[in-house]
């Protein structure tokens, strides 16, 4: 089955033979549609712009269970098919973009975004539209009052920053911190988050310099930094620009550890930066139990189908596609049919072993720490009650 990209930017034709397509495409897709061959759902992803690594490790793993649900007699006989969106990760662009999925595609839902900042923007719009919108990486707190329609499988900030303070304040003993961090609600959340259960901590939040999304330029925020009197720097931000900010940091002098939130440090940024990402600490996801036979399924599947480790948001974003899939077969595909499937959800054994979701549609899962050492990356610490 092919797979669906819309590109509106940088495509210059005459009115009437945009006109043209677009009917005659609406046409063959309610022809197809009316035919019963195939169920259609959408994705949102930053597939460019400073989040398009998370965007396209959604999309490999969204494919890879794409291709596996058909490969096993489809959903009910009929092929799955998936739709994708580019976000660019801004949120007037996932506005667009949902809006096109659900009045042109007739989806009833959507997977993403990636972005949090994106998916707040989206949320409300499926909301009003009774389509369920499942984002396996969208992180802000704000999304736990996004309403019923929405789920995501990707921990809130809520959650991981203040186990972030805890880790700086009780392992690395740091009592005075600075933070540099992009200023939208990805990078808001976390800030907040982390600042407060850091304060209750009694620790003190020395500096606090916020940067533009898709910024290349971060010298004049880390002068006020340099500053300050910190021990270490608490750094939200994008993948993209973790290699320029890590990179001034260096040449500043700066020689404090560096902490980031997970989704920010993986494989991809080693190869880009190479030695000024050294020392990094960053929390990630907590590894699934490999004894259980879906989580090792993937593995397995993932490594043969793309001869490389999963990456961050792979694994969340297969799921959020064999969950769908298995909602659809099993109530039906209309939005709230599918929300209440998804609501009703226990133990869903799955890449990153079992989901269930609370009563504001997300999991809670803390996560571990890593860093990277020598130019890998190990694990720094497990503040788990087994450890």
């Amino acid at each position: 089955m092919a797979i669906t990209f819309v590109r509106a930017k940088n495509v210059f034709v005459r009115v009437a033979v945009v006109s043209c397509l677009v009917l005659t495409l609406s046409c063959d897709r309610k022809s197809s549609v009316a035919d019963g061959d195939r169920v259609v759902i959408g994705a949102i992803l930053p597939l460019t712009g400073t989040g398009a690594v998370w965007g396209e490790n959604s999309r490999k793993g969204m494919e890879l269970a794409r291709k596996e649900v058909n490969a096993t007699g489809g959903i009910n006989g009929k092929k799955l098919e998936i739709v994708y969106e580019d976000t660019q990760g801004f949120p007037q662009v996932a506005v667009s973009a949902i809006k096109k999925l659900i009045s042109v595609d007739k989806v009833q839902v959507v997977l993403g975004c990636a972005t949090s900042s994106a998916t707040l923007a989206a949320a409300p719009i499926a909301k009003r539209n009774h389509v369920v919108l499942f984002s396996p990486g969208a992180s802000s707190p704000k999304l736990s009052d996004a309403g019923p329609y929405f789920f995501r499988n990707f921990p809130s900030d809520a959650i991981e920053a203040p186990e972030i303070a805890r880790m700086v304040f009780k392992k690395l003993n740091v009592k005075m911190v600075a933070i540099l961090y992009v200023n939208n609600e990805f990078g808001k959340g976390q800030e907040q988050a982390f600042r407060q259960e850091f304060e209750h901590l009694g620790g003190k939040v020395v500096a606090t310099e916020a940067f533009a999304q898709e910024a290349s330029d971060f010298r004049t925020q880390i002068t006020k930094i340099k500053d300050s009197n910190h021990e270490a720097i608490f750094l939200p931000g994008y993948p993209r620009e973790m290699s320029t900010v890590l990179r001034q940091l260096a040449e500043s002098g700066i020689k404090v550890p560096i902490v980031c939130p997970s989704a920010v440090v993986d494989d991809k940024l080693l190869q880009i930066s190479g030695k000024v990402v050294e020392g990094v600490i960053f929390a990630d996801q907590r590894p699934a139990d490999t004894n259980i036979p879906s989580v090792s399924h993937f593995l397995r599947s993932y490594r043969e189908t793309y001869h490389e480790e999963p990456r961050i948001l792979t694994d969340t974003s297969y799921d959020a596609v064999k969950l769908v899939a298995k909602c659809i077969t099993e109530a039906g595909n209309s939005g709230p049919a599918i929300q209440d499937a998804l609501a009703s959800t226990k133990d869903y054994p799955g890449a990153i072993g079992l989901t269930t979701f609370n009563e504001h549609g997300e999991i809670v899962k803390t996560p571990v720490f890593k860093k990277v050492e020598n130019g890998k990356i190990v694990l720094f610490w497990d503040n788990s009650p087994a450890n």
